[in-house]
């Protein structure tokens, strides 16, 4: 974690939590109000939401309780359209429109945000690239 490695040029701050006797901004509250805030919630979203800690917090319904949707996306829902033309098969290069796009694509998203579009994209260092195209 960033905060325990201290990179050079970084400052991380921490703000006491609500329930903390040097909680900020209490004089600009109403009073209890961090105490109101936890009665009825469960122990992840105080942890996160009052105490200033690191967890996870969900609120509302998830959108796809099962994933239902996404799986069948990743089992072929989301498909190529096909082309109508005689001989071999041939597809567009692009999804065809359907319930699954969005989904499927939204989970491409995520992952090459998050980095694994480097790990296909890696290039092994074989010394220094040529300034002009090598036919191979």
């Amino acid at each position: 974690m960033a905060e325990k490695d201290n990179p050079m040029g970084w400052c991380f701050f921490k703000h006491p939590g609500g329930l903390n006797e040097h909680a900020e901004n209490r004089a600009h509250l109403p009073g209890q109000s961090y105490e109101r805030q936890v009665a009825g919630k469960d122990q992840n979203w105080v942890k996160v939401c009052v105490h200033g800690e690191y967890g996870s917090v969900r609120d509302g319904k998830p959108v796809y309780p099962q994933c239902a949707v996404l799986r069948k996306a990743m089992a072929g829902g989301q498909t190529l359209k096909r082309v109508q033309v005689s001989g071999t098969a041939k597809y567009r290069d692009m999804p065809g429109k359907n319930n699954y796009l969005h989904v499927a694509e939204s989970l491409q998203y995520l992952l090459v945000g998050g980095g694994e579009a480097r790990l296909l994209v890696k290039r092994e260092n074989r010394g220094p690239r040529p300034a002009m195209a090598v036919m191979e």
